[in-house]
């Protein structure tokens, strides 16, 4: 169930539920890639068909977490994970190790002796779209007797609280606390040309670079909340700002209305984890 936390700031974070939309949207996706697999495995490419498997078993089993337990389900790509946090019936569990495994083995060339268009072929994308299709046909099932169970969480009109922002002090505290150079340089550069060219409402640093537990590779994370994205498709957003900073390498920005950040910070998701655990540099 929903709980509530503290940030990392000592501030309170209140409590944040899904909402009806977001499991549709999850399960909406989890079904458009099952459907993509099974014309995938039409053109032969029998290791693409394969990982979209895993992937439409993954976002259903996550909607289901959001229906029947109500938080955000584990960031693993592990099925056997999710199902077991549903308590699922252990066949159910042995189904999806080989679903699990064609997450990484489907996509790179030095997962195993050959490439993956070579290891799959017909019988392999037969056997991920039949386990597949029998895990989910289960996740439904539950979510749907969540539905109708009439969660008061789910009900209609049903307003979930929103994740507070720290204050400017703290925030200010923890930017000069953080030693990491990505974090520096984003403040110290960019964050003057982003103001200039869109006057954001918010800019919100999160990830493993503020968490402190990134490695030479990672990314920096960073949400940028704007009246002028109003009108721009998400992609072309994103695009413009990476011209007006020059690309940046290693930064990767969601760029969000007021009215849909504020609409994503009361769901769970990545957005309202940012706002419990990031720095705001607003």
């Amino acid at each position: 169930m929903a709980t509530q936390a503290k940030g990392q700031c000592g501030d309170m974070i209140e409590e944040v539920r899904p909402t009806p939309e977001q499991i549709e949207r999850w399960m909406r996706m989890a079904e458009s890639d099952l459907d993509a697999a099974g014309r995938t495995a039409g053109v032969e490419a029998y290791n693409v068909a394969a990982f979209l498997c895993q992937q439409a078993v993954e976002k259903m089993l996550k909607a289901a977490h959001l229906a029947v337990r109500q938080e955000e389900a584990e960031r693993t790509h592990t099925l056997a994970r999710l199902l077991e946090g549903l308590d699922a019936p252990p066949e159910l569990v042995a189904m999806s190790y080989e679903l699990t495994k064609d997450h990484v083995a489907t996509r790179y060339p030095d997962a195993q002796g050959v490439i993956p268009p070579e290891a799959y072929g017909r019988p392999e994308a037969e056997d991920r779209l039949r386990r597949a299709e029998g895990i989910m046909s289960w996740a439904r099932r539950l979510i749907e007797e969540a539905q109708m169970r009439g969660s008061p969480n789910l009900a209609a009109g049903t307003a979930p609280k929103v994740a507070r922002k720290p204050s400017r002090i703290s925030q200010l505290e923890r930017l000069r606390r953080t030693s990491d150079p990505m974090v520096q340089h984003f403040a110290a550069e960019l964050l003057p040309r982003l103001r200039e060219h869109w006057r954001p409402q918010h800019v919100l640093l999160h990830g493993s670079r503020v968490r402190g537990d990134a490695h030479e590779w990672s990314d920096l994370d960073v949400i940028v909340v704007s009246e002028a994205f109003k009108g721009t498709r998400f992609l072309d957003r994103m695009s413009a700002v990476g011209r007006a900073l020059d690309h940046p390498v290693g930064i990767e920005m969601f760029c969000y209305t007021p009215e849909e950040f504020d609409r994503k910070r009361r769901e769970p998701g990545v957005v309202a984890t940012a706002c419990r655990e990031g720095i705001w540099l607003d």
